[in-house]
């Protein structure tokens, strides 16, 4: 059971001189050697085999994204047609996957505002492709910073500390829920002050889009319109009861407590730069709207669309080029995610012979740190040699040069694995009766000799 230890209240320094914070009490659980156990083999029995699913079928899904998405991409260079800003080149190319480079048009936009009913309601109006709303409170935050350590037998304890310390979130805090509100921390940080609510006047942060944006001619929709950076500082109108500080409006009317300036409030807006209105778009024109052009399926890939809008302008093979090297890093970071998965499922299903080392008398946890780390490197094997299997067998379909070697690799490994082990459990047999060993090769002597 969980159990609470008074610590010393010392300031954090990783949050720097300047920085408030303090640690209040520890909570401590500790767990035996038999838990841990029947923990870690329940984990090996019910949890790896799923990790095992993910990590293949994630692997395969990725391969066949790569091949699909590549195949779309280049489909689309073969056929694309470059296009101007005028209402000619919307004519002409109706129904074309078109790319262009045109600047974005204001002149046909609705003001953006904050919702009705909060303080900028009316104070705040943007013509542009999006306004980004960011509101913060200054509040008491508590963090859980964890510790585990091995105890004989076994077993571990956990140590989880609590630090307080004001900071600015962008959501109401529930302060009462503290694990340590009653500690020296939070009254010294805190003062012993609950948060406040969140205010009624006081936007939430979040970001509304123009519903299309005219790009030259073309009229693109909020798909690509999301596409736009937020970037560039909005300030409107003065708000009575407010101040602008770095962009921002700031307000002291809400503050609980002046000492914490707890409750204090700041709301800062952004919208698009218009200094940086060129654009490259690249869709499917549709009578002067742009929409996802969708590649020729085949018996592998289906309904893969291209739509893509980048800033500046761009020209078509360097636009294609970029798409091209964004899916291929996309690919291989899920690569990793995948190998990482699958190498977290071998080890936990060994991970079972590093508790059982740990629950031996004195050399136990030494004995046990180095198993694990035997293990996790052991298991790298089985999931490199898994990852290539499944890569290759997606592969296979599509480039056999390259599949097949892949397949041809995974093979060897996992056959030289089983030969390994059945040689090491021969040799085990033969230790453990080498007397019947002896007699059989007596018994074979005797018969060449009578024969």
């Amino acid at each position: 059971k969980p159990q609470r230890l008074r610590v010393s209240v010392q300031p954090n320094p990783a949050l720097g001189p300047s920085a408030t914070a303090m640690e209040d009490n520890a909570q401590v659980t500790r767990q035996s050697g038999a838990e841990r156990l029947c923990g870690s083999i329940g984990a090996a029995l019910c949890l790896a085999p799923c990790l095992l699913l993910v990590g293949t079928v994630g692997l395969g899904w990725n391969e066949k994204r790569d091949m699909c998405s590549h195949r779309a991409i280049a489909q689309g260079e073969a056929v694309v047609v470059p296009a101007g800003c005028g209402e000619s080149d919307v004519r002409s190319s109706d129904g074309q996957l078109v790319t262009f480079s045109c600047p974005m048009r204001k002149d046909h936009l609705r003001p953006l505002a904050p919702p009705a009913g909060s303080d900028f309601a009316n104070a705040v109006r943007f013509v542009g492709t999006g306004l980004r709303t960011v509101s913060e409170m200054y509040q008491c935050v508590q963090e859980e910073h964890r510790e585990t350590r091995k105890t004989s037998g076994g077993g571990t304890e956990t140590v989880t500390r609590y630090t307080t310390k004001m900071e600015w979130v962008d959501h109401a805090v529930d302060s009462s829920d503290f694990s340590a509100n009653d500690g020296s921390g939070y009254m010294s940080i805190c003062a012993g002050v609950p948060n406040p609510p969140w205010p009624a006047g006081v936007p939430t942060s979040g970001t509304i889009y123009a519903p299309h944006v005219e790009v030259g001619d073309f009229t693109i929709q909020e798909e690509l319109v999301e596409k736009v950076p937020l970037d560039k500082p909005v300030v409107g109108d003065e708000v009575h009861g407010w101040w602008t500080e770095r962009d921002a409006y700031v307000t002291a009317k809400f503050e609980s407590s002046r000492r914490t300036r707890a409750g204090r409030v700041r709301v800062s807006f952004t919208g698009n730069d218009w200094d940086r209105r060129v654009v490259t778009v690249l869709g499917e024109n549709r009578a002067g709207y742009i929409h996802g052009w969708v590649a020729p399926s085949d018996w592998l890939c289906s309904g893969y669309a291209l739509e893509d809008l980048r800033m500046g302008s761009l020209g078509v093979r360097e636009l294609f080029l970029t798409m091209s090297k964004e899916a291929t890093t996309l690919t291989w970071v899920l690569r990793f995610v995948g190998l990482a998965v699958l190498w977290i499922a071998f080890a936990m299903v060994a991970a079972p012979l590093g508790v059982a080392a740990d629950c031996i008398p004195c050399v136990g946890p030494c004995l046990g740190d180095q198993v694990e780390k035997l293990v996790c490197c052991l298991a790298c094997l089985p999931a490199s040699t898994c990852c290539l299997g499944v890569v290759g067998v997606v592969w296979v379909a599509v480039r056999p040069r390259v599949g097949v070697p892949l397949i041809l690799i995974c093979l060897a490994v996992w056959m030289y694995g089983l030969s390994a082990g059945a040689r090491r459990r021969k040799q085990a047999e033969a230790a453990e009766h080498p007397m019947a060993g002896s007699a059989i090769g007596t018994g074979a002597l005797l018969a060449g000799d009578m024969s």
